[in-house]
């Protein structure tokens, strides 16, 4: 199975690029994850989308895919700008696509007011989702190390019902 990824941060040393990495390596064995970067030009409808190969990539990788998975930090409350922008691009191709949302911070709430707000978008956009386990980790650097390492049982435990819950909805 082919799971494309889009972090909705554009750090390079972003958290949720990270949790990324550790959600890929405890993947089940049939599942390949693959990130598409979504630094994509500002939606625009009058834009000639054929000539835009970031968009058209996307747009194909996504089509291709068995699912998606999107993690995400918490901006102001939500979901960031340039996530919110390439779900503008790719709206067409997104429908009837299992989802999985995920996200990462340093502060002890999560990024639950992040996934509320996307998961409204996404059910506009006629995504399937599941609803629990929801993947929100707050205090990253207290549960996974520097190199990756998962470093209590209760996270352990969240990644594996997490993935079993995606797997339900492919």
């Amino acid at each position: 199975m082919n799971i494309i990824a889009l972090v909705g941060s554009l750090r390079k040393d972003s958290i949720n690029r990270k949790l990324l990495q550790v959600l890929t390596a405890r993947a089940p064995s049939h599942i390949v994850v693959t990130e598409v970067n979504i630094d994509l030009p500002l939606f625009n409808a009058d834009l000639d989308r054929a000539s835009l190969y970031q968009v058209l990539f996307l747009q194909k990788s996504i089509t291709e895919s068995d699912g998606v998975l999107i993690v995400s930090p918490e901006y102001n409350r939500s979901f960031p700008g340039a996530l919110k922008n390439a779900l503008d691009w790719t709206d067409d191709v997104l429908s009837g696509k299992a989802v999985a949302v995920a996200g990462a911070t340093e502060g002890s709430l999560g990024t639950a007011l992040m996934q509320a707000s996307l998961k409204q978008v996404l059910l506009h956009m006629n995504c399937k989702l599941f609803g629990s386990p929801e993947f929100q980790l707050g205090t990253f650097s207290k549960k996974i190390d520097s190199e990756g390492k998962i470093i209590d049982e209760r996270t352990e435990k969240l990644v594996k019902s997490f993935w079993e819950s995606f797997m339900k909805i492919m």
